[in-house]
């Protein structure tokens, strides 16, 4: 496991992403405010999915596992990080299933949240908006960091 090959790009407002927690069916998206047609997509373990547009921009995040799941942990630190898109590498095209285990760690004091999958750990991150971060190893997508804090 080593997680997704990316490279990081300038900002553009159609990769600005947010969280949002739909508590009634157990899903929280990271979602651009500017739809997009998703042409390729990254499957992680049937709970994590990843679209990426047709400038291959990550635009829309979908974890499928209620909150209830999620590990508890004393504290998540929101990560410092650069603006800037995730871009999926050219090697990699259309529909990409991968069988990684999936983990949440959550901040219940500071309503924070981290996805780990492939190595699981991270040496810097990347602003995608004031609430929600990618984390890479090098040049590898290895999880993300969001917050519900208002």
């Amino acid at each position: 496991m080593n997680g997704i090959p990316v490279t990081v790009e300038p900002p553009t407002d159609a990769s600005r992403l947010y969280p949002r927690y739909k508590n009634s069916i157990g899903i929280l998206t990271l979602e651009s405010v500017l739809p997009g047609i998703c042409s390729h997509g990254v499957n992680i373990d049937g709970t994590l999915m990843l679209d990426f547009d047709e400038n291959r921009r990550l635009t829309y995040v979908e974890l499928i596992a209620p909150m209830s799941a999620w590990k508890g942990k004393s504290a998540v630190a929101q990560p410092l990080g650069r603006p800037g898109d995730i871009r999926l590498a050219e090697t990699l095209s259309g529909q990409i299933d991968h069988d990684w285990p999936v983990m949440v760690t959550k901040d219940v004091q500071r309503d924070m949240a981290r996805i780990s999958f492939g190595d699981a750990g991270f040496n810097r991150a990347v602003s995608l908006s004031d609430k929600a971060s990618a984390l890479l190893k090098d040049d590898k997508l290895t999880g993300f960091w969001f917050s519900f804090a208002r």
